[in-house]
């Protein structure tokens, strides 16, 4: 078992929280850095996802302020994971504060996917008119709404 394979195994178990995903999701990040590994963008979206999961914003903010000197930078498919992690938990400000973190920094085109992600964390917060201006951003770069966007 590779230490991404291991890492999306405690990302699916994170959902709902559960403490032993972290704690084996930080034994094998140690694990894999201790030897000079480098996880590829799956395993550190897996590893973030868990992070961000059990509200440790902090370490997923470090994640992505060390990706460049740990050889990986972040994609559309981190982006909406993320965003889609912070709308489970029904936090809009770290969804949008996770959607300028990487576009700005990073210049990740987001994918009708995350957009859809992003609308779902205002909607589920109470925020339906900002959900619907997240749509209407979504339409005017061109992307569409898919049926997998609007769940």
């Amino acid at each position: 078992v590779t230490a991404g394979t291991a890492l999306s195994l405690c990302a699916a178990a994170a959902a709902p929280p559960e403490t032993a995903s972290l704690l084996w999701a930080d034994e094998v990040h140690a694990w894999s850095c201790e030897r000079g590994l480098r996880l590829s963008v799956a395993g550190h979206t897996a590893y973030a996802h868990v992070l961000e999961a059990h509200c440790l914003s902090g370490r997923v903010d470090q994640l992505l302020r060390d990706c460049d000197r740990n050889g990986w930078r972040p994609d559309a498919v981190f982006l909406g994971g993320m965003v889609n992690v912070a709308a489970e938990r029904r936090d809009w400000e770290r969804a949008d504060e996770l959607w300028r973190m990487v576009i700005e920094k990073f210049q990740v085109k987001p994918h009708s996917l995350a957009y859809g992600a992003l609308a779902k964390a205002h909607l589920v917060s109470g925020r339906p008119c900002t959900a619907a201006h997240v749509v209407d951003e979504m339409l005017r770069s061109g992307r569409e709404l898919t049926s997998a966007a609007a769940q």
